[in-house]
């Protein structure tokens, strides 16, 4: 007979293969070579199945295949062949052999194997999740963030891009700038307004803050030809006023040291102030403290709201006790439209108790009322207006004090009312938010409860979804309907605009029941071309329209800008009426000096009555003459 193993030939007796130490017994002596191939080759694939699984889990087990017999022993799998190339000691038969496939693992040994794997993948499962429970923020944090970057610092502002409306606006603040306007009449439906068609009105200005001095030149036009203009002037403590097309004076008056006696002495204007009970002396302060204020950078913001919130966001303790009294928690997921495209969005069942509301109402409003700083700037403004008052002999005036006092009563009584109808009509609000994986509010809907007056309880439902764009409000939608008793109430509100390379556009759409208000606005980025339209419609007929056309013929991002108006016109159906008007713009840097109005200098304080009654004659018959020439 045959080792069923090597192939080796055997005499009957022999029990134990003498080339490869495979025992040796009848039956498997007989058995069929092909069942034993087929048998070691699925013992073969399943070594492997358990490998990889034993790899995948990081298992320190022997490779298959390797041996983990003492030496000179062929392991399961491994033929006395393999060890004889490794190294081993050779057979004694010199007779070649042909080496077999490896016979089947045992069970135990592939069921260990497979048990490591799935006990390893189920580790790192579990660590998984818990590491991404752990790095998960809470629901809270994910819906404060994502309202509070609804208008993020860094999103795209396309009006930013384009003009540099900020720059220009911190220029005309605070920089040296000119800025011009023109208006003309073109055209009106309105026969006594259009007796004055091309008749126009035009206002150039020039700020050097650094030197302190500014010059405002304000002018009629007719037909694009000037008929009449008047410059101001100040600079040094001087001001200086000249209207050169009906006198030839320039009226000059120091408001320097000195200007309460000058006054005083002034043969004209001291007489008709001590006649009045004019307190001279203390105008004169009021008027010279005044031109300081005006001069002063904090004239932006005389009563420092600016400020005011800043101490708000820092001390006062409304949004923080809001937030801790919010409830939210996760819901189910929903797809909406944003930036082109539908995204799967997280949502958020976010509860809002009605007693939250009340009380970041009314922490919020006595914060205000009771800051002292915006108190005190306030009483200062008051001051300012009241004295004027006082040095002009008013009585019966309150003073400043008392018309603070009186003011932050009424303030304080209309807040608590308002605060109080809400109190009383008001319910708790419950919103589903859903937030994009970009931590971007994607969209909400909400319903509360209104109570009316007579008991009547009114469903509040409201929807916004934000479908973003270059920023994420540029497209939007929102809508608000209350379901009363007789007729529901619905008001909704579009938001759709593009902004590309090539334009930049903008359309507002609100409609409230039978109402409907629009605002729809397009920019030409290369030509410049710009239209701006606006009306009002009930029940589908147009009720009036304003429209702006024209082009920006000069831009400089943040440091100048000239645009023509081509068409300025305003139509109102239910009279009917129409006016028709053009004009241009400009604002930027300042070019050239700040220059004194030219003329003969008049001495306003020391002008005599004559002097001043032949000034004001001459202006009289100059003024007619100009009347004359537009009929």
């Amino acid at each position: 007979m045959k080792c069923p193993n090597c192939g080796t030939e055997m005499n009957d007796m022999e029990k134990v293969c003498s080339a490869c130490n495979t025992p040796l017994d009848g039956n498997a002596a007989s058995g069929n070579a092909a069942e034993a191939g087929t048998g070691q080759q699925e013992a073969a694939a399943e070594a492997k199945f358990g490998d990889v699984l034993a790899s995948a889990a990081g298992s320190a087990a022997p490779e298959a295949g390797k041996s983990a017999q003492p030496d000179g022993q062929p392991a399961p799998g491994e033929s006395a062949g393999a060890i004889e190339d490794s190294g081993a000691a050779p057979s004694a038969d010199p007779r070649p052999y042909i080496p077999a496939d490896p016979p089947a693992q045992s069970p135990k040994k592939t069921g260990k194997v497979v048990a490591a794997a799935v006990a390893a993948v189920a580790v790192i499962g579990v660590g998984a999740f818990g590491v991404s429970r752990m790095m998960a923020k809470d629901p809270k944090e994910v819906v404060v963030d994502a309202f509070k970057n609804v208008y993020s610092k860094d999103q795209t502002n396309p009006a930013e891009d384009i003009f540099g409306f900020t720059e220009l606006a911190e220029l005309s603040r605070s920089g040296n700038v000119e800025a011009s306007m023109s208006l003309v009449l073109d055209d009106c439906s309105e026969a006594q307004v259009e007796q004055y068609k091309g008749l126009g009105l035009t206002v150039d200005e020039k700020f050097d803050r650094e030197n302190k001095k500014f010059v405002v030149d304000i002018g009629a036009i007719y037909n694009h030809m000037d008929l009449v203009h008047m410059n101001m002037y100040y600079g040094d403590d001087t001001l200086m006023v000249a209207v050169p097309e009906l006198v030839d004076e320039v009226f000059v008056a120091d408001l320097g040291d000195g200007l309460a006696e000058r006054v005083k002495n002034s043969p004209t204007l001291g007489s008709v102030m001590e006649q009045q009970g004019v307190d001279v002396e203390g105008l004169m302060d009021y008027v010279k403290e005044v031109m300081e204020m005006a001069q002063n950078e904090q004239s932006n913001d005389p009563y420092g709201i600016q400020a005011a919130l800043n101490r708000y966001k820092e001390g006062c303790k409304a949004q923080e006790n809001f937030k801790a009294a919010l409830t939210v928690e996760k819901a189910g997921k929903g797809q909406y439209q944003m930036d082109g495209q539908q995204v799967s969005c997280q949502g958020y069942q976010v509860h809002i108790s009605k007693d939250s509301v009340i009380e970041f109402l009314r922490t919020s409003s006595d914060f205000f009322l009771q800051d002292e700083e915006l108190k005190e700037a306030y009483l200062k403004n008051l001051r300012t207006g009241t004295r004027l008052l006082e040095l002009m002999g008013t009585e019966g005036a309150l003073s400043a004090e008392e018309t603070q006092q009186e003011v932050y009563d009424s303030i304080s009584e209309q807040a608590e009312e308002m605060i109080s109808q809400l109190d009383k009509g008001m319910q708790d609000v419950d919103m589903t938010v859903y937030v994009d994986k970009k931590g971007r509010l994607a969209a909400l809907e909400g319903v509360t409860i209104l109570v009316q007056e007579d008991g009547n309880q009114v469903p509040v439902r409201f929807s916004v979804n934000l479908e973003g764009g270059t920023y994420l409000t540029q497209n939007a939608q929102a809508a608000v309907r209350l379901e009363l008793p007789d007729e529901p109430l619905e008001l909704k509100l579009e938001k759709s605009g593009i902004y590309d390379s090539r334009q930049l556009t903008c359309a507002y759409r609100l409609v409230c029941n039978e109402t409907e208000v629009r605002l729809e606005s397009e920019y030409t980025v290369e030509g410049g071309d710009y239209r701006i339209y606006g009306n009002v419609a009930m029940e589908g007929e147009d009720q009036g329209s304003l429209e702006l056309q024209g082009i920006v013929d000069k831009l400089e991002k943040g440091k100048s800008i000239h645009l023509d108006m081509d068409v300025i016109r305003l139509e109102v159906a239910a009279v009917p009426f129409d006016l028709t008007m053009s004009g241009e713009y400009y604002i930027g840097s300042m070019t050239g000096v700040v220059q004194e109005p030219q003329g003969q200098p008049m001495d306003v304080f020391e002008a005599t009555e004559e002097e001043w009654q032949a000034v004001m004659m001459r202006a009289f018959f100059s003024l007619m003459g100009i009347m004359g020439q537009i009929g």
